[in-house]
């Protein structure tokens, strides 16, 4: 979804059956929120330098995917919005559709007093791992006001400084990573061009020790054309990469 820093990156050989996951055609600030499902999957997956499968062919053969600029939104592993800002030479904006707690997780008090434990007979303390907490989200990726990717996301944290900052809906995904100073491993899980009009979508992982990322991107047909309107200004809810 959002820029991030470098990441290892695995590319899973499945199958490039449509995965549709429901999600708002337009941005929208009163959305009735359900719990997302997001395909997963157990497999092993071998790589050759992380874009070519040893036992799956090339991105071509394996998913469909003949279009290079798509080859390259395919395996991008943390740094779509870099990307898309650097062909456009423009800046890409975010807006966060709805960002919704759906695995109860402790509060902010109770997560501050458990991170210290003291046993009876020493004063040292020892830092307790607070429950890991999950977020459904899904946000509107846009460059020159028209959107060009929506990504619904299943996110689990795992470490207590990151739950403020994702509940806030303010902070990009690769930016908890940059945050947290952490190298993600990257794992493409599937892929494909949407049967009624050939767009991209594809469904990855991002995840590291605190903080994983289950992440659907599904691209509008153009994603690669799009023009400057007339009006310049993002609206101000937006915030960019």
């Amino acid at each position: 979804e959002e820029d991030g820093s470098k990441s290892t990156t695995v590319v899973s050989s499945l199958s490039s059956s449509s995965s549709t996951v429901p999600v708002p055609n337009t941005p929208t600030t009163n959305t009735q929120t359900t719990s997302i499902s997001i395909p997963s999957t157990s497999l092993s997956s071998p790589t050759k330098s992380g874009l070519v499968t040893t036992d799956g062919g090339t991105l071509a053969s394996q998913f469909g995917v003949t279009s290079p600029l798509d080859r390259m939104a395919l395996t991008a592993n943390g740094n779509l919005q870099r990307l898309f800002s650097s062909y456009y030479d423009a800046p890409v904006h975010v807006l966060v559709d709805y960002c919704t707690l759906v695995k109860t997780s402790p509060s902010s008090s109770e997560i501050s007093a458990s991170q210290a434990t003291t046993t009876p007979s020493s004063t040292t303390t020892t830092p307790a791992t607070p429950p890991p907490a999950t977020w459904d989200r899904v946000v509107h990726l846009m460059v020159h006001n028209q959107t060009f990717c929506t990504a619904t996301s299943q996110i689990t944290v795992r470490d207590p400084q990151c739950l403020e900052l994702v509940q806030s809906g303010k902070v990009g995904i690769g930016q908890l990573f940059r945050y947290l100073d952490k190298l993600p491993t990257f794992t493409l899980l599937d892929a494909g061009l949407q049967k009624d009009n050939g767009a991209l979508w594809r469904v990855y992982e991002l995840r590291c020790q605190e903080l994983s990322c289950r992440i659907q991107e599904d691209f509008v047909p153009h994603a690669w054309n799009i023009s400057p309107r007339v009006s310049s200004s993002p609206p101000s809810s937006l915030s960019s990469n």
